[in-house]
């Protein structure tokens, strides 16, 4: 028997393609963060806070770290108008018009 042989042509793009083609696969990655942030629920205590400057949007973002019941540390994305510092219990409810409260934590 005689082995077959595959012969393929070669796929020429433009450069504007490339960068579009590359764009649209990052940008599920981009539009994560926000949606996960604004919509999820979380609570916990707030361990740490500051501010991260986001290339899309060409401003700095403000976050929290959430530290939860499990005792692991995540990075949440806040709005600047969201009143939490450090010390206090977060919770936020589901969906994208529940903002996340602060209640003083008892020591």
């Amino acid at each position: 028997m005689r082995p077959r042989m595959v012969i393929l042509k070669s796929v020429k793009l433009s450069p504007w393609m490339g960068t579009a083609i590359v764009f649209l696969a990052t940008l599920p990655f981009w539009m994560w963060r926000p949606i996960r942030d604004s919509y999820f629920p979380y609570s916990g205590t707030v361990v740490g806070e500051g501010m991260q400057y986001d290339i899309l949007s060409g401003e700095e973002d403000s976050y929290i770290i959430v530290k939860d019941a499990r005792g692991v540390g995540t990075k949440r994305f806040v709005s600047s108008r969201a009143r939490l510092h450090v010390g206090c219990f977060v919770v936020k409810k589901g969906g994208f018009r529940e903002p996340p409260f602060c209640t003083p934590t008892a020591h």
